[in-house]
């Protein structure tokens, strides 16, 4: 059951990334580069750590491509900022690579997937104050993708199961800043 519940989760991500770099081409939907950006060099930590322990690594392969597809989108598009928040984040990300580098593979796991969620400040704020409607059938999307993963893994420890749980409970909050945009934003907009 478990490898049904990882491939779905590997197709249905694959499925969420074409949608949304089609959304980001055609302007529906705007993305944070820092977010995204993170999440790719996260990602590859984590995808490493995990393939190392023999874990749940597969989903985190296509989460690499993705990210980076959507972060050089967002590059390139030239629709980014550059703050405090997002200088932040990426000290984490270096500060995430050292200590993988200097602690070993499981707290890499644990210090990337606590970096990701660090990540996601930029896009908690740019879904909060988004002039057009946040892609909230996205997050939804992922919430699916990361809980069959979660479903999908072996046992419950840090290399089967830590990264896509967590996910699961940051597409919450991205859902939830989704569902706040849109109440507050007056009724003719």
């Amino acid at each position: 059951m478990h490898v049904y519940y990882n491939t779905s989760s590997i197709i249905l991500a694959c499925c969420m990334y074409v949608y949304l770099i089609r959304g980001l081409r055609t302007g529906d939907t705007e993305q944070n580069l820092a977010t995204w950006s993170s999440y790719a060099l996260l990602d590859i930590v984590a995808g490493i750590s995990l393939y190392v322990q023999g874990g749940n690594w597969y989903l985190l392969l296509v989460y690499i491509i993705g990210s980076t597809l959507v972060s050089c989108y967002n590059f390139g598009s030239a629709q980014f900022k550059i703050g405090k928040t997002e200088i932040v984040c990426f000290i984490l990300v270096v500060v995430s690579i050292i200590m993988w580098y200097r602690s070993g593979p499981w707290y890499a796991t644990i210090i990337s997937v606590v970096g990701v969620l660090i990540a996601t400040y930029p896009q908690i704020e740019d879904t909060i104050m988004m002039p057009v409607r946040p892609p909230i059938e996205v997050y939804l999307g992922f919430g699916v993708v990361n809980l069959l993963n979660t479903l999908g893994g072996k046992a419950w420890t840090v290399e089967e199961r830590l990264y896509p749980a967590a996910c699961v409970g940051m597409n919450l909050v991205l859902i939830g800043c989704c569902l706040w945009n849109f109440y507050k934003r007056p009724r003719g907009a």
